[in-house]
């Protein structure tokens, strides 16, 4: 009998030892999943990491209406593990736009930026913040803050190369975003910089600038948003900042910690850009030792987007670093706690937002066809001009030259009869293409060409292509009307100086999307009128652009 009894309350000892050791390992793996933010595949991936930020992409949400069930699926499971999921998106704008159906396609940064118009920038931003909102997206990883032009990797995605002008459109466009309810993060701290040629998805980056340089320009927006009461987040870059450290920043701790968080004073939530980009994986290390790496740096919360088994496997390294005391407990409360003050003001903000009416349908549309409008930019000839001068050409065949994929199915739907001429620079093909627009020029042909963001050949199709326009300008027997429209950031600079004997026309969309094209297009068709409730960028308190190369008068 007690023997019998011995047996017994051995077994249950046991027992209960091996369900509170369980329980433990439960709590660790809970603690550490607050630490992941994680690119969204499904419920169960969610239900067993338990991240405290689920991701949205084209890819694993391309619809407004699957993304909201999704997202009142999540809601479902927080209920039952007791955790809060912050739901976040890149909603920037033009090519960063994940959902393509049943959202406003919304002009991109360099767009909204060439209108020097911030309150329209504010009214776009709650526009875009409404409707994400209304989805249940928590957060929109935007504004892009990074300095840069068209031969930089993010291209149209910056407001411009000055720090101030980015300053004021950061500030508008984070207004708007906290009236419409879904919460502003801005990236990329402490900014790519000016030479940020390389894509970072692809390749390590360094941001030569010296310090001095840097706090005087890359980081004026940035000091603008940490001294915001009403934020509590931005992302960090893997750029190198060769002024500080040797490391790329998400992972650095002299520029996480001994600058963002001592020297500028941030006392919010950091989440590191994607880990698996090239840019942060630093000789090739193992995801997981970067993720103990980055948060080291003082990181509150990284973000692997794209492998589930990479996600589970830094979620169990996290916890093993947790039982060692690589990591110590009282670090990750303290991230953790930080995190709970991002919640808590966006749950705040959310209820605030709801005081606030949505636009109507018409007033949605006008704002678009104002965006789309102001962020079109005649640098030589006008829209008039042009029709003037191509008017007794208009029934011809033009010939068009054009980059690969939607710009020659767009232009081909307005001007059917068009012999089109695709381009790609990116693949050398820059002289075949500069010697058949000088045979069509020497010809007399009308002729429009379209050129791109061209930070992958540094913009040497366009200064061969200056060359020749520049021939064209002086000749006297240029006579056919020539349109040239670039759909980027910043390409050249020229006087503006109307010379009605002229037949070239050159036209900035400032966005490199389709949309921009169409929108153009149908403008020209149509022979609608520009709006003119745009405040007049000449006379605008921020500095016109500095382009890129010349086009002479």
């Amino acid at each position: 009998m007690k023997k019998s009894f011995y047996i017994f309350a051995c077994s249950y000892l046991f027992g209960f030892n091996f369900l509170f050791a369980e329980s433990s390992l439960e709590i660790l793996q809970k603690k550490a999943g607050q630490l992941l933010w994680v690119g969204y595949h499904s419920l169960d991936q969610i239900k067993n990491i338990q991240p405290s930020g689920v991701v949205f992409y084209g890819w694993n949400s391309d619809d407004s209406k699957q993304l909201k069930k999704t997202i009142q699926n999540l809601r479902t499971l927080e209920k039952e593990k007791n955790i809060k999921f912050l739901t976040a998106i890149d909603h920037e704008g033009g090519k960063v736009q994940r959902i393509k159906k049943g959202l406003s396609f919304i002009p991109d940064a360099s767009a909204l930026a060439a209108t020097k118009d911030t309150e329209l920038v504010e009214k776009i931003s709650f526009l875009m913040s409404r409707e994400l909102a209304d989805l249940g997206v928590d957060i929109n990883f935007a504004p892009v803050m990074d300095r840069g032009d068209s031969l930089n990797f993010l291209a149209n995605r910056v407001w411009g190369e000055d720090g101030e002008t980015i300053t004021q459109m950061t500030q508008a466009f984070i207004n708007g975003h906290l009236r419409g309810g879904t919460f502003p993060f801005p990236k990329h701290f402490p900014g790519h910089g000016m030479n940020a040629f390389q894509d970072a998805h692809f390749l390590p980056i360094i941001n030569p600038e010296s310090k001095v340089s840097l706090l005087d320009q890359d980081l004026l927006p940035f000091k603008k948003v940490i001294e915001d009461p009403r934020l509590a987040g931005m992302m960090s870059a893997h750029v190198e900042i060769s002024s500080l450290d040797h490391k790329p920043a998400s992972l650095s701790k002299k520029v996480m910690t001994e600058f963002l968080r001592k020297e500028l004073g941030y006392e919010g939530f950091i989440l590191s850009d994607d880990l698996e980009m090239t840019a942060a994986r630093e000789g090739n290390k193992n995801l997981s030792e970067l993720v103990i790496e980055s948060l080291k740096a003082g990181v509150d919360a990284v973000l692997i987007v794209w492998s589930k088994k990479e996600q589970l496997q830094a979620r169990d390294r996290i916890v093993q670093a947790l039982q060692s005391g690589e990591l110590s407990e009282e670090e990750i409360d303290l991230k953790i706690s930080r995190l709970q003050k991002l919640q808590t003001k966006i749950s705040k903000n959310q209820n605030e937002s709801l005081k606030l009416a949505s636009y109507s349908s018409k007033e949605k549309n006008e704002l678009l066809d104002q965006a789309w409008t102001a962020s079109q930019e005649w640098i030589l000839g006008s829209e008039s001009t042009f029709q003037q001068w191509s008017k007794p050409f208009e029934q011809k065949k033009w010939n068009v030259i054009v980059p690969p994929g939607s710009y020659a199915k767009t232009w081909k739907s307005f001007r059917p009869q068009d012999s089109i001429h695709i381009h790609d620079h990116r693949k050398g093909e820059n002289q075949a293409l500069l010697s058949l627009t000088e045979k069509k020029l020497s010809q007399q042909t009308p002729i429009v060409i379209l050129t791109s963001p061209l930070h992958q050949d540094a913009g040497q199709w366009v200064k061969g292509l200056t060359r020749l326009l520049n021939a064209a300008y002086q000749s006297p027997s240029t006579k056919a009307p020539i349109l040239w429209v670039h759909m980027g950031s910043n390409p050249v600079r020229v006087p503006r100086i109307e010379n009605p004997k002229k037949t070239i026309s050159l036209l900035l969309l400032h966005s490199g999307t389709d949309t921009s094209l169409r929108h153009f297009m149908t403008m020209l068709s149509s022979n609608a009128q520009t709006w003119k409730s745009v405040s007049p960028r000449y006379y605008s308190s921020l500095p016109l652009p500095s382009w890129s190369w010349d086009l002479k008068n």
